[in-house]
């Protein structure tokens, strides 16, 4: 029981941080790319 606990603590911060790694990469895809929004919806697809 403690662990499935400590597990559904965990997933949270798990999620928050692959959405943040996510921001990163899309930011880093747009400034490299003068098509921004397109090059995230590929990224999103590929992902």
């Amino acid at each position: 029981m403690a662990i499935e606990e400590e597990f559904k603590l965990e997933i949270p911060f798990i999620e928050a941080d692959k959405i943040g790694k996510n921001k990163k990469v899309l930011k880093k895809q747009q400034d490299l790319t003068p098509q921004g929004p397109t090059s995230s919806l590929l990224y999103k697809r590929n992902a």
